[in-house]
Parts: C-alpha cells; structure tokens; sequence
C-alpha cells in the first residue's frame, strides 16, 4: 500500500524548501558574491591609523563611462575608482582585458547591485586601484561574459593614468 497522498506532498514540500535554501546567488565571473558589500572605504582601526598609510589623506578619483578615453591624474596618495553599468543577469561584465599598468594595484572588484537584485537589474562594477609608482599607463577594460574566449567584446573602456 502507498503512502497517503498528504505524507507525499509534505514530503516533496520540505525538500523544495530545503533545496531554496542550498542556492546561492552568483556574480558574472561565477564566484559567490560577499555575505555584505565591502566598504567603500578602509576603515580606521580600533588605534585610529588609517588601514593603508600610504593612501591617508589621498584623493578618490571616481571614473565613469564618461571618461573613456581620457587622462586622469593621481598621486601615489590617491584612490581610482572605476564604476561602469552592468547588467549582470545577461553574463556581461567589465572585466580587465590588458594587464594592470605597472603604476597601479587593484585591490578590490566588485559588484554594487543597488538594492535591485531583480532579474535583468542594471548593477555597477566597481574596480578600485592604488597607484605604486609614479609614471604611466592605459587601463584598459571589455565587457565581456567570462566564459566566451575569443570573441570580441560588447564594449571597451580605456583611461590613461598618470601617477605623479
């Protein structure tokens, strides 16, 4: 005799409720994003010593689409913070196509998804760099799906760091 029709549907309920709670939202580049965004900024510790000394009291350059193709300035001080629009349910996302230039050092990437997480929601990549030395270079990003090689990309972004 089979089991009653009520025991089967509890059953198959609570092994659809546990299976919702197994899955975990992914980025464009397939790594699960953080439990909470990081901060926009290091903060101080307990001492009150900036996290990096080398960046307290430096500028925090904001690029944007706007600034493809142009020169942006820095001092080994500074922070630049690209922000580029993404629309990360379609795969897509700003991703760095050429080495870093030597002047720079990313130290964090991520994904701000504005409090939309909706399929099909616009989000912004957010790369921040420090720069190393002084000099130059191009930055150069494509958005791309990380997993389509050799094709060309949707869109480029180019900026042209000067450290001095």
């Amino acid at each position: 005799m089979g089991l009653p029709r009520a025991a089967v549907v509890g059953v198959v309920g609570a092994l659809f409720a546990a299976s919702v709670g197994c899955v975990r939202e992914q980025t464009p580049s397939g790594r699960a994003p953080p439990e909470t965004p990081p901060p926009k900024s290091p903060a101080p510790p307990p001492g009150g010593e900036p996290a990096d000394p080398a960046h307290a009291g430096g500028a925090v350059t904001i690029a944007t689409e706007n600034n493809d193709g142009q020169d942006v300035t820095l001092t080994t001080a500074d922070t630049l913070e690209v922000r580029l629009s993404s629309v990360p349910g379609t795969g897509y996302g700003w991703h760095i196509s050429d080495p870093v230039p030597p002047v720079l050092r990313l130290i964090d990437e991520h994904l701000d998804l504005g409090g939309a997480n909706a399929p099909g929601a616009a989000a912004t990549n957010i790369l921040r760099f420090t720069p190393v030395s002084a000099g130059e270079g191009v930055l150069r990003l494509a958005y791309t799906r990380p997993w389509e090689k050799n094709v060309t990309p949707k869109k480029t972004y180019s900026l042209h760091v000067l450290v001095r």
